[in-house]
């Protein structure tokens, strides 16, 4: 085909027909994702849009060009028509080609500005968009924000309808354009039948996520939400980078460059042979020779489909059988409606063995570990804890390390001491703990826990994580750390159990409830926060009651053993002093009978008492009858003495005075001097006892 004004009018014609299907198209997203509210057909939207300024450059372009072509045939048929009119062309040639210089302008200026504006313009959009989904990711609400407006299923299937319609149309007008691709003067319309086949991509991926949200998994319409302004992400980026390669390219008098806003990616996609050529010589080149010419590589070549096409029936029809484990039960649907095994006695579940159900997606089968202990965690530690990992009040025991933080309990105020429980009673601001509770449940009504909830082990979380916050709120941080983890494991079950059974779905009639049973309900890893040193100083606390503790133990040790050596036990000893402080009492109200009862009473328990208290009234008793006795003794023979001395008082005297001299010269030493001497006598008398016979000689002069 010449390069003629009738080539290019053709390609004007294919940019405005092009310009035409985008605006259609566009029109028919922004209608689907208003009525959808689906953050990822908006991204769709303005992917849409984005095409629409490509295909309006591209029709001037080829219309300056149909003008080029009608300028110069005009010289040229002047030129042949007069000499003189010809060598005035061919002095002012350059001042009177006026369309020849606006497509040269178009061509420096007009497709590098369009490449610039398309990768700000998918950059933007792609960022905002993906901003948004992430955010919504992380706050958890992806799935909501992704389909935030209840819809039935005949409204989910106008969507897949939509979403496919726009793909399809977008594919057809791609690959069409891309056919005229092939001849040189309208290569340029390659940019546009890219950026179509961008868009049959963004619109099948949202065709399929409204596809799984028609059978009730809304996650890939939810995360294509993300995966959508990725995309785009990347398509600006590979547009900026050929952009910034381009400015260095070298470029040779009339030669139009491929613009920038023409993927290279998603031409693959516009013109398959190219990849298949490229695939072909990459083969050629690794073995040496034409091996895309062998009788086995064209062979493959043309059985290829059909047996990809052949595989893909095998593994379609294979997803019509499913085989159920011993321990699980398979609850299937067709067309999204439930199918009873046995509705007559209202069994939902296949038992375990081969079953057979409509091929994916017209039937599923979801399979439930019925007859399995099921297990969550919940608390502080999103992760759980970590296995093989000391549990201390002061180290990480949970899953993330120091790079995941732990959110805390609130606790009640914990009294200060003496404070009391009244209204004005003085007590510091709420606490906080954190722990990690273990819930073991099982199915125990497949009906009801495969249509109550979408995610009943989540419900499940969150009525679970409710119901602890709410009890540990009514316990003070000592008591939890103590004696009340056993009432607040029983109170969260007993309360769960009634929530769960509770619980009825807005598009399920019946007796409500999740069809779950707690099996158990355990605490674990219950600390103070680790967060500004509290824990030490909880240490720290725990020391001092121990303490404490160990003192007031020491101190009734005592107690016990000096009131078991005064009575014999400690019972008696208490039971003693009771009766004596009554006793006290009965004679401080001058109650002389009260006092008399008390009195004997005393009497009877300090006689059947044991330990140092008998043994001192014992030995007081002994001293009083000894005392007594003895004085009785000395009166008696005080009155015989008397007797005697008045019959015969000189005999009397004389008897008691020796006796006095018998008592009083019974111990010290005497000396008899048997010679009479005139001169005094020396005596020389060795104090010490005698050690011999010879010692004891005394010398006398």
């Amino acid at each position: 085909m010449g390069h003629d004004h009738q080539s290019y009018r053709l390609a004007t014609q294919a940019a405005v027909t092009g310009l035409v299907v985008q605006l259609l198209l566009a029109v028919g997203a922004a209608v689907a994702g208003l009525a959808s509210q689906s953050p990822a057909l908006h991204v769709v939207t303005w992917h849409l849009v984005g095409g629409l300024p490509i295909w309006i450059v591209l029709a001037i372009m080829f219309n300056q060009h149909r003008l080029e072509r009608l300028e110069s045939l005009e010289a040229e048929q002047m030129a042949r028509a007069d000499s003189q009119t010809a060598a005035l062309f061919e002095e002012h040639a350059a001042d009177l080609q006026i369309a020849r210089r606006r497509l040269d302008n178009l061509t420096k200026w007009g497709l590098p500005v369009l490449s610039a504006f398309t990768a700000i313009y998918l950059a933007t959009v792609g960022g905002v968009f993906f901003f948004l989904a992430q955010k919504h990711h992380q706050a958890g609400t992806l799935i909501a924000a992704a389909m935030n407006v209840e819809m039935s299923n005949n409204a989910m299937g106008i969507f897949v309808f939509v979403s496919l319609a726009i793909s399809f149309v977008a594919f057809i007008s791609a690959r069409y354009v891309a056919g005229m691709t092939q001849h040189k003067e309208w290569t340029l319309l390659r940019g546009g039948a890219s950026f179509l086949m961008g868009n049959c991509l963004a619109a099948l991926v949202i065709a399929i996520g409204f596809g799984f949200a028609l059978f009730g998994d809304k996650r890939v319409l939810a995360y294509s939400s993300l995966a959508v302004p990725a995309a785009v992400i990347a398509q600006a980026f590979e547009v900026l980078v050929t952009f910034t390669l381009t400015v260095y390219r070298p470029r040779r008098a009339g030669e139009i460059q491929r613009p920038a806003f023409d993927s290279r990616l998603l031409g693959f996609l516009t013109s398959p042979q190219s990849l298949a050529k490229a695939l072909a010589d990459a083969i050629n080149y690794q073995f040496g020779f034409e091996v895309s010419r062998s009788w086995f590589y064209r062979l493959l070549g043309r059985a290829v489909v059909p047996l990809a096409l052949f595989g893909a029936f095998v593994l379609w029809i294979a997803s019509s059988f499913i085989v159920v484990q011993p321990y699980e039960e398979a609850v299937i649907t067709r067309f999204g409606q439930l199918v009873w095994y046995d509705q007559a006695n209202g069994k939902l579940g296949f038992p375990p063995g081969p079953h057979v159900k409509l091929p994916w997606p017209l039937g599923r089968a979801d399979l439930y570990p019925v007859g399995r202990v099921r297990e969550i965690s919940i608390g502080s530690a999103k992760k759980g804890l970590k296995e093989e990992t000391a549990i201390l009040w002061t180290n990480v025991h949970f899953e993330g390390g120091e790079n995941e933080k732990e959110e805390y309990f609130v606790t009640a105020p914990t009294l200060l001491p003496g404070s009391g429980a009244t209204a004005d009673a003085k007590t510091p601001g709420s606490g906080l703990v954190g722990l990690q509770a273990v819930i073991q449940y099982r199915i125990d009504d497949l009906h009801k826990y495969a249509s109550a909830a979408e995610d009943p082990e989540k419900t499940l979380r969150y009525i679970a994580e409710r119901r602890l916050a709410t009890l540990l709120a009514t316990h003070d941080i000592d008591t939890i750390l103590g004696s009340a983890r056993k009432t607040i494991v029983m109170d969260v079950q007993t309360q769960t159990q009634k929530d769960i059974d509770a619980v009825q779905a807005a598009d399920r009639e019946g007796a409500p409830g999740l069809g779950i049973k707690l099996l158990f309900v355990g605490l674990g890893a219950v600390h103070p926060p680790r967060d500004m040193e509290v824990a030490v100083t909880f240490h720290a606390q725990i020391g001092a009651l121990q303490e404490k503790a160990s003192e007031i133990e020491k101190a009734e040790k005592v107690a016990i053993e000096t009131l078991a050596r005064m009575t014999g036990s400690r019972e008696q000893s208490l039971a003693i002093s009771k009766t004596i402080m009554d006793f006290n009492e009965a004679q401080g109200r001058n109650d002389a009978a009260k006092v008399a009862q008390l009195e004997t009473q005393i009497e009877n328990q300090l006689a059947t008492a044991r330990g140092e208290a008998a043994q001192v009234i014992l030995s007081a008793r002994a001293y009083r009858w000894e005392r007594e006795l003895t004085e009785q003794g000395n009166a008696e023979r005080f009155s015989s003495e008397l007797a005697a001395y008045r019959q015969s008082p000189r005999l009397y005297r004389d008897r008691a005075y020796l006796e006095v001299l018998a008592a009083s010269l019974a111990t010290p030493r005497k000396y008899i001097l048997a010679v009479k001497q005139a001169e005094p006598v020396l005596m020389r008398i060795d104090m010490k006892e005698p050690t011999s016979l010879v010692g004891s000689t005394m010398e006398l002069k």
